[in-house]
């Protein structure tokens, strides 16, 4: 049995990918991705930003002043855009020229979001963006 997240053996019983991938995945995408999105999707993270990337990989970043500008440009590569989406915990952020550069296509945005999206998106609680 290989993981569906990163491709390798899995040791054991594996784990449930969800939500980065349907399917099982390792222990270690579970320790490094699958529960910590868990948890920070539960909202509890107020001071935690998480940049979902089109490789179905998702960096957590803490920001206890805030999210800056300067910070959600460099996640995003780009100039960004705020997306007019009602969601009651987080804004969702995206490089705004990120059709017009080809980014590739970020299907686990679409899992989580419903989102057509290209490039990394940022998924940042309310009151964090300053």
């Amino acid at each position: 049995m290989t993981c569906s997240i990163c491709g390798k053996k899995i040791e054991g019983f594996g784990n449930n990918a969800w939500p980065i991938k349907e399917g099982i995945c390792c222990d270690e995408c579970n320790n490094k991705q699958v529960v910590p999105l868990r948890i920070f999707l539960s909202g509890v993270l107020k001071d935690t930003v998480a940049v979902v990337k089109p490789n179905n990989t998702v960096e957590f970043n803490e920001h206890k002043v805030g999210l800056k500008l300067k910070d959600a440009q460099h996640y995003v590569e780009g100039y960004i855009e705020l997306l007019n989406v009602k969601h009651k915990h987080f804004y969702l952020i995206v490089n705004e020229e990120g059709r017009l550069k080809n980014l590739p296509y970020n299907e686990l945005a679409y899992k989580l979001f419903g989102l057509d999206a290209v490039g990394n998106l940022i998924v940042c609680p309310k009151g964090l963006f300053v």
